[in-house]
């Protein structure tokens, strides 16, 4: 929608913008196909995800190598920095392409980049929330702490963690034991509110239009978890 939006703010058919559109929308596709492999997901827009119905294949193998990356900290800056390539990009790739086969001008570019820029930021950052505190019809049947559950390294994750003392010492032990159960996940959601990661998070949720997103110079020393916990 972003980019044939951006289409038709720069006068351009729809039909213009129609390839990079199918291009986007494919990509956008083949990232889920990865992640629901990641994240263990059995459902996605309520119905079953694609590894459930036609099995795991080539993309367990490749799913297995994301995990292998860069698991020994977790900082805000190692999830933004991973917003970036991941979020970020497919945001920015979709607000601009329009404008670009469209044959904008560079103006019109910048400023669709920094919009796309800053979408991408908030896209994420609700994502994460959702993965702590979201109910099963907003986030496609999976349960309330299912990132939790998984591990996951996320943005509500990092930020408590970067907090320190006794708070962020005990969220980094419950990764430690081997299948988190109800208590467990429903402890470390508490303990994430607790040291300001949903409320630091939420404040990613609202976009900021400046020249350039990235809203973490602040985090200057950002605290770092044993390596194998959170993933």
């Amino acid at each position: 929608m972003a980019l044939l939006a951006a289409a038709a703010a720069d006068r351009a058919s729809a039909e213009a913008a129609i390839p990079g559109a199918i291009a986007v929308e494919a990509l956008h596709n083949c990232a889920f196909l990865l992640d629901d492999v990641m994240d263990g997901d059995r459902y996605r827009r309520q119905r079953e995800t694609a590894w459930v119905v036609f099995g795991k294949g080539m993309l367990a193998d490749q799913a297995i190598d994301l995990q292998m990356e860069g698991a020994s900290e977790v900082t805000v800056e190692r999830c933004l920095q991973m917003t970036d390539w991941k979020t970020v990009s497919l945001m920015h790739c979709g607000a601009t392409m329009g404008a670009v086969l469209a044959g904008a001008s560079a103006r019109v570019l910048s400023g669709l980049r920094t919009y796309g820029e800053c979408l991408g930021v908030a896209f994420q950052a609700r994502d994460d929330l959702l993965g702590i505190w979201g109910e099963p019809d907003r986030t496609g049947g999976r349960p309330p702490g299912f990132d939790l559950r998984a591990r996951k390294a996320t943005l509500p994750v990092a930020c408590a963690l970067h907090e320190g003392g006794e708070t962020a010492d005990e969220l980094r032990e419950l990764p430690a034991r081997p299948e988190p159960g109800d208590d467990d996940v429903a402890r470390a959601t508490k303990l994430v509110e607790q040291g300001g990661g949903r409320d630091r998070t939420a404040s990613w949720r609202r976009p900021r239009w400046t020249t350039r997103w990235r809203p973490c110079g602040r985090w200057t020393s950002p605290a770092t978890s044993p390596a194998g916990s959170w993933r």
